[in-house]
């Protein structure tokens, strides 16, 4: 694409935020179909961006907010996600935008916190970041010391990628990225569902395939804008979760199937001489994420009947996002209840932010939060997560992994409310994998791609007896699946 279209982009978000954060506080600006709201964000302490049509995040507000990125940062930015390459703890790179230290020149700070409003209802609501795009094992080396060239683009799952009239996503999809320092050297990348396959500069004169390029991607982190509370007397469910509500669901006659509009019914709370069921790692063959780390959230439900679709909202999350806490001092973590939650101590799990495919994620050491006294934290380390108490509610219990897109409070798809798949499931009982039909209930859509469950992820029968009769001497179960794309595996056990 001819340089000259990046040229015309001088009335970005850059110069409209100048020009708006100077006026009162309670004016709001229109902005096409985007509006500047007096909310100041509790993340990047800017106005939050309202969009009134989920349609605009398939548009060219983001393409211009690029362009004003590296008008701002530039350099700047590469700097800062080197340096987290850097860290140990933050292999992934994860950068938040407002954290990125300003030049000079520019006048104010770019807002970076978005709601998406559709029919007067909050329908998503994320924080811009920025991420290097990881095509190999040596990605994090690779960009830390990396002189070279570096290009920034926007995820092309978050801002791209659509579905067809079947529900399934369009592969490949080709999109542009310019170059971190000089905007007007424009990049075209091609991604299929498993990644990176072309990539080739573009100018008026010539055309250049590149080998394995350095890549920054802009990518959404989504927003829990509460606290969690110490609560000593109060709810056992996560007040912050955007869903809540046990089971049950609306007769869907179409398809004979009972979709569950709620987040499942309650996989237990705090008791003495419990038995939980616990995850101690995972490992996913695929994600269904060609630009960026997979979104995993764990669906669950206490039915072995299979014609009770899955619930609509997710009961743990595995991936990072913005909320505040009284834990640690990151707006950005992935501290979660699991079924041990509850009074007296307001347990909380600081839990692996599961990313990418082919990489084993163990939770040994993980960060256990509990408040023994009002006001009083106490944290260490243990090497599980509750999933289920069996002892509180036996089930038989089942869930799947699920792979988010968009709407991250709930499973969502393009144009319907209930999704059937053949998911890979393993029986507890019979200690067996078997293809089976599995309905999702979601709230659909008209833009962008569906979310995607991990068709490997499926565990069906889960009671104490079934467990018991798997689990090693260390009252361990290590379960795997060889497919096409790589070992899916996940490592279960009891915890008394």
């Amino acid at each position: 694409m001819e340089s000259n279209k990046f040229q015309t982009k001088k009335m970005g978000f850059l110069i409209v935020f100048t020009l708006l954060i100077a006026c009162e506080q309670n004016s709001i600006a229109p902005l096409g179909n985007e509006e500047l709201i007096s909310e100041i964000s509790f993340i990047d302490s800017q106005p939050i961006i309202e969009l009134r049509d989920r349609g605009t995040l398939d548009s060219e507000l983001f393409e211009e907010f690029k362009d004003d990125l590296i008008e701002s940062y530039g350099a700047d930015l590469v700097s800062e996600v080197k340096a987290k390459l850097g860290e140990k703890k933050s292999f992934d790179g994860l950068v938040l935008i407002k954290d990125i230290p300003l030049k000079k020149k520019a006048k104010s700070p770019i807002s970076t916190h978005f709601k998406v409003i559709e029919d007067e209802e909050l329908i998503d609501e994320f924080v811009l970041a920025v991420r290097p795009y990881k095509n190999n094992d040596n990605m994090a080396a690779k960009m830390a010391n990396s002189s070279d060239d570096i290009w920034i683009a926007l995820d092309p799952d978050k801002f791209y990628l659509e579905d067809d009239e079947y529900g399934n996503e369009i592969w490949p999809i080709t999109i542009e990225g310019n170059h971190i320092t000089d905007p007007d050297r424009v990049i075209e990348l091609t991604f299929d569902e498993s990644g990176l396959i072309s990539s080739v500069e573009k100018s008026m004169l010539k055309s250049k395939a590149i080998t394995d390029p350095s890549i920054i991607l802009v990518e959404t982190i989504p927003v829990e804008p509460c606290e969690i509370q110490l609560k000593t007397t109060s709810s056992p469910e996560d007040g912050c979760h955007p869903s809540g509500g046990g089971g049950g669901g609306g007769y869907n006659p179409s398809d004979v199937r009972i979709d569950d509009w709620s987040r499942g019914e309650s996989t237990g709370t705090w008791g003495t001489g419990h038995v939980n069921f616990v995850l101690k790692g995972v490992q996913l063959a695929v994600t269904g994420d060609g630009g960026s780390p997979s979104d995993l959230q764990f669906f669950s439900k206490k039915s072995d009947d299979m014609l009770r679709n899955m619930p609509v909202s997710y009961k743990y999350r595995f991936d990072a996002v913005a909320r505040l806490n009284p834990y640690t001092s990151s707006v950005v973590n992935t501290i979660i209840e699991g079924a041990d939650k509850g009074v007296p101590f307001n347990v909380h799990y600081q839990v692996p932010d599961i990313n990418y495919a082919g990489q084993y994620y163990s939770f040994e050491g993980i960060s256990r939060f509990l408040t023994p006294l009002p006001g009083l934290i106490d944290e260490h380390t243990v090497d599980y997560f509750p999933l289920f108490n069996l002892t509180r509610t036996s089930g038989p219990w089942r869930f799947n992994l699920v792979d988010d897109d968009k709407d991250y409070a709930d499973m969502s798809t393009r144009r319907k409310n209930t999704r059937i798949m053949d998911v890979h499931t393993f029986h507890m009982d019979t200690g067996t994998w078997v293809e089976l039909e599995t309905g999702f209930t979601t709230r659909n859509h008209r833009w962008g791609s569906s979310d995607d469950p991990l068709l490997d992820s499926g565990v069906r029968r889960i009671t104490i007896e079934n467990v018991r009769a798997h689990i090693d001497g260390n009252s361990e179960l290590l379960i795997s699946r060889i497919t096409s794309n790589g070992e899916f595996k996940f490592k279960f056990g009891l915890e008394e």
